[in-house]
């Protein structure tokens, strides 16, 4: 593994969230079935990370081919979030990541 963060999402308020060299993974601590998601990240077209203003939780913004609707991920602490983003950036191809401001 990559890197690891807690985060929510919008159909649970508890994920774990993973990157690995081949997937995104995302385990919700709140559900009873389908608790494990992933996304290959070969179908990753682009990611952004970025910092919200008010509460100084970040988010982290997932777009995939194979995929109608970007994946969200909330409410990830400022130094996670750079994590995630920068394990991303490493397996990702260059210009698919937009990395959180400093």
């Amino acid at each position: 593994m990559l890197a690891v963060a807690w985060a929510a999402s919008g159909d649970s308020h508890e994920v774990r969230l993973c990157v690995t060299d081949k997937r995104l993974v995302w385990l919700r601590d709140d559900a009873i079935a389908d608790r494990v998601r992933a996304l290959r990240l070969a179908e990753v077209d682009e990611v952004v990370a970025r910092t919200g203003r008010v509460r100084r939780q970040g988010e982290l913004r997932v777009r995939a081919r194979t995929r109608r609707r970007r994946l969200r991920f909330g409410e990830i602490a400022p130094g996670p979030l750079r994590e995630l983003a920068e394990a991303l950036a490493q397996v990702l191809p260059a210009g698919a990541v937009r990395l959180p401001a400093a």
